[in-house]
C-alpha cells in the first residue's frame, strides 16, 4: 500500500492523485491536510484522511498555533503510518515533503518515500513568508533531500532547476512530467458565440484578474464573445466583485469545481491562463487535449515548457492585461492562426499522456529493479503531419 501526503486535493494536485490511482497493481490511501472540496475529493472518499477540518494558514509565520498544528500534524500521521504500515510514502510539494520527513526521523520509520514537487519553489517562500523566515525555509527544505535512499521528482526541468537552486540537493532529481489520460480530438465546428475559458484556482497566484480586464477589452470589440471561470476558491467572492465592477457579468458564466470539466471544453474556442508561477498546469494539458489554442502568461517555467515559448501556444507577459487581449483578439478574428494553434495543441499533447507518467511512477513505487527512466517522451518532437504555418510576420506581431 502507498500512503499519499498532500495538502490539498483541489486543482492540479487532486489531478495527479486522482491519475495514480489509474494504478490498479497499486493500492493508495491519501493523507490530506486540509479540507479541500473538489471533484476529486468526492472520487477518492473511501480512500482519503482529513488531519485538519479547518484550512491552513496561508501564511508560514513561527506562530505558537502553527507550531501547535505542526505537532498535531506529526502525531496524527505517525499514528495512521503505525496503523496503515504502508509500504512506501509519496509526498506531494514542500509542505507535505517537510513534514513526513520529520514524521520519519521522528518515529524512525523505514519506508522508502518518494518526493514529489509541482510547483515554483522560490515563489512559494516569496509569498507565503517573509525574509527572515526563508532561510529557515531553506535550511529545512535541505533536510528532505538527506537520504540518498529516496526519490525526488520534479514535474519539469524548471521545477527541477528551482529546486537546485534552493536546496543544492546531493541526490538526483528526476524530471517525470504530467500527462492526461484522454485521446486528443479537435472540435467538430465553431458554434455561433467565440467561448474563451480558463480552469483553475480563485487564488492570488492564478491572477484571474488579469484575464478580466483583457476579456473586459475583448468585449468592447467582439459581441460574441464570452467567458468561462471554473474553479473555486479563497478569491471567489474578490473575482465576482471585479466582474461587476467592470460590467462584464452578462458575457461570463462562472462555474464551481466540475466532474465533468471536458463538457465545457468542448463548448470553448480557446484556453487562456494567466497563473504567475507554476509547476506544469493540469489545466494546459487537458485544454490542448480538446484540441483548443492557448494563451498563457509566460510564469518562470510551466506554462512556457509546455508551449514552446510560442510555437506550441501563444505567452504574454505576467499581469500584462493588454498583451493578452492582443492575443485573445488575434485568435478570435485571425482563423488561420487559430487552426494552427488548435492543430500545434493536438500534436504536442501526443507526448503528454498519463500512461508516460504510470509507467514511470509505477516502476518506481512496485520497486522493480532499476528504473527504466527516458527523459525524451515529452520531447517537442513528433512525426505527424503539420498544418501550414502562419507566415514569420504574422507569428512576430503576436
Amino acid at each position: 500500500m502507498v500512503l499519499t501526503i498532500t495538502k490539498s486535493v483541489s486543482g492540479g494536485t487532486g489531478t495527479f492523485i486522482l491519475e495514480l490511482t489509474n494504478i490498479k497493481s497499486m493500492e493508495f490511501h491519501t493523507v490530506c491536510l486540509e479540507p479541500s472540496p473538489s471533484p476529486v475529493e468526492s472520487k477518492i472518499k473511501h480512500n482519503i484522511t482529513y488531519i485538519s477540518k479547518k484550512s491552513l494558514p496561508s501564511f508560514y509565520a513561527l506562530t505558537p498555533s502553527n507550531l501547535f498544528l505542526l505537532c498535531k500534524e506529526i502525531v496524527l500521521i505517525s499514528a495512521l503510518v503505525k496503523k496503515k504500515k504502508p509500504d512506501k510514502v509519496l509526498c506531494v510539494d514542500f509542505h507535505a515533503g517537510l513534514l513526513w520527513r520529520l514524521v520519519k526521523l521522528i518515529n524512525w520509520f523505514p519506508q522508502q518515500s518518494i518526493f514529489t514537487f509541482h510547483n515554483n519553489v522560490e515563489m512559494v517562500f516569496k509569498t507565503k513568508s517573509n525574509s527572515v523566515l526563508i532561510p529557515l525555509l531553506k535550511v529545512a527544505g535541505r533536510l528532505i533531500f538527506h537520504d540518498k535512499s529516496d526519490i525526488y521528482i520534479a514535474v519539469s526541468q524548471g521545477v527541477k532547476s528551482g529546486l537546485e537552486k534552493y536546496f543544492y540537493p546531493k541526490h538526483e532529481i528526476k524530471v517525470i512530467y504530467n500527462g492526461t489520460k484522454r485521446i486528443p480530438t479537435r472540435k467538430k465546428s465553431p458554434s455561433r458565440n467565440f467561448i474563451f475559458i480558463t480552469i483553475s484556482r480563485f487564488s492570488p497566484q492564478k491572477d484571474i484578474a488579469t484575464i478580466l480586464k483583457a476579456f473586459s477589452t475583448i468585449t468592447k470589440k467582439y459581441s460574441r464573445a464570452y467567458l468561462y471561470l471554473v474553479g473555486d476558491g479563497e478569491d471567489k467572492n474578490k473575482i465576482l466583485k471585479e466582474i461587476n465592477e467592470l460590467n462584464i457579468s452578462s458575457r461570463i458564466v462562472v462555474y464551481g469545481w466540475q466532474h465533468d470539466v471536458g463538457r465545457l471544453l468542448k463548448k470553448a474556442d480557446c484556453f487562456v491562463y494567466s497563473s504567475l508561477w507554476d509547476g506544469y498546469p493540469y489545466a494546459i494539458l487537458e485544454a490542448m487535449s480538446y484540441g483548443l489554442p492557448v494563451i498563457s502568461s509566460d510564469t518562470p517555467y510551466g506554462p512556457g515548457e509546455i508551449l514552446g515559448k510560442n510555437k506550441y501556444g501563444l505567452l504574454f507577459p505576467m499581469q500584462n492585461s493588454k498583451s493578452l487581449a492582443k492575443h485573445m483578439s488575434t485568435i478570435i478574428s485571425d482563423r488561420h492562426i487559430r487552426d494552427y494553434y488548435a492543430d500545434q495543441s493536438l500534436r504536442r499533447i501526443k507526448n503528454y499522456h498519463a500512461k508516460h507518467m504510470l509507467y514511470h511512477y509505477q516502476n518506481l513505487l512496485a520497486h522493480k529493479g532499476s528504473m527504466v527512466y527516458n527523459n525524451n517522451y515529452a520531447s517537442s518532437r513528433d512525426r505527424t503531419t503539420r498544418r501550414s504555418i502562419p507566415t514569420k510576420k504574422t507569428l512576430q506581431g503576436l
